[in-house]
């Protein structure tokens, strides 16, 4: 019986190439499926730092792009609120300055116009996207304003006390401008909130806070409670006169359109926030593509050159098949 040559070494040292081979074959196909080197961070060896700060770079500009975008939606909802209640303050305004300094005014078109314009302006001080309360500053969560039954019978109660003489116009004034933010019906909680603020990159805020208590949001308020409360005196029953009435409707009409002024300069600070934050968002966004072109040429694998490679290791993967098979086909006898 002829014995076999021993081919345990050489056939272990086969069967070792050709698990290189394969395993090395299964990363390429990989690389083609998932069109990147490697799917951890040790694949990239030296460069695996650099692809780490790839991507938190990346996910910190994501994280701040949505930031800007929630904000520039609140912005872009505060102003359009805004400007709906300029469109009522003009009309109230309008009024306010047309009706006659001598003789009886209209006191019914001004109360009218008056109310209106007062639920609209109740509709913006407590504007929210979502269940967030944009005119509410930091106290989100909470309507800014929660309702005039307590402004309604304190201006009726100093009308009463007008048109009898208990006070004098400049009393009347006096009072009313006088109340409290919890007295005009302004949330508690509100009167203590802090500014919105939006996060637009690594140490650079953007303030867009408007309040619904501040002064001009107040002033308007209380303006148009006179407006709709203010009566004109009755000769005979009243002891109040026509040119107190107007003393009180002219200062009125004057508060109005101050805090109106007061409140377009909110407005432009608005837009000021918005045009800042669209100029940030741009600069994020170009810094975000020159980013994933940089990930791109340190990820990023080329198909055909690793379809090249992959062909290349299945022959060499087939040669050593074949040498393994012959070689376990040698005996001593065929080398001698």
């Amino acid at each position: 019986m002829v014995s076999k040559v021993s081919t345990y070494a050489l056939n272990q040292s086969t069967t070792n190439n050709a698990l290189s081979i394969q395993k090395r074959m299964a990363d390429l196909q990989r690389q083609v499926s998932t069109g990147v080197k490697s799917t951890t961070f040790a694949g990239y060896n030296i460069q695996s730092k650099m692809v780490q700060h790839y991507r938190a770079d990346l996910q910190s500009i994501e994280s701040y792009i949505n930031n800007i975008d929630v904000a520039q939606t609140s912005v872009s909802q505060m102003n359009r609120a805004l400007e709906q209640l300029f469109d009522q303050m003009d009309i109230v305004i309008g009024q306010a300055n047309s009706d006659p300094q001598e003789g009886k005014p209209n006191v019914e078109t001004m109360q009218s116009l008056a109310r209106n314009a007062r639920e609209i302006m109740i509709d913006v001080m407590n504007n929210k996207v979502g269940d967030r309360y944009l005119f509410a500053g930091s106290d989100v969560l909470n309507a800014p304003y929660d309702g005039y039954g307590n402004i309604t019978t304190r201006v009726q109660q100093e009308v009463t006390n007008w048109l009898d003489q208990t006070n004098t116009a400049t009393d009347f004034l006096t009072n009313v401008k006088g109340m409290t933010q919890s007295q005009m019906g302004f949330s508690l909680s509100g009167q203590s909130a802090g500014n919105i603020r939006v996060r637009a990159n690594d140490g650079y805020e953007v303030d867009y806070t408007v309040k619904a208590n501040t002064q001009p949001f107040q002033d308007i308020l209380q303006a148009l409670t006179v407006f709709i409360e203010l009566d004109f005196p009755q000769e005979g029953t009243d002891l109040a006169t026509r040119e107190q009435f107007y003393e009180i409707h002219n200062e009125a009409t004057s508060m109005l359109i101050n805090a109106v002024d007061d409140l377009r300069a909110d407005s432009f600070k608005l837009s000021n926030a918005q045009q800042a934050l669209g100029k940030q968002r741009e600069a994020l966004v170009d810094e975000q593509s020159a980013l994933l072109i940089l990930m791109e040429s340190t990820e990023s694998v080329d198909p055909a050159q690793a379809i090249v490679s992959f062909q290349s290791l299945q022959l060499q993967l087939e040669m050593s098949f074949q040498s393994t098979a012959i070689i376990s086909q040698l005996s001593l006898a065929r080398y001698l």
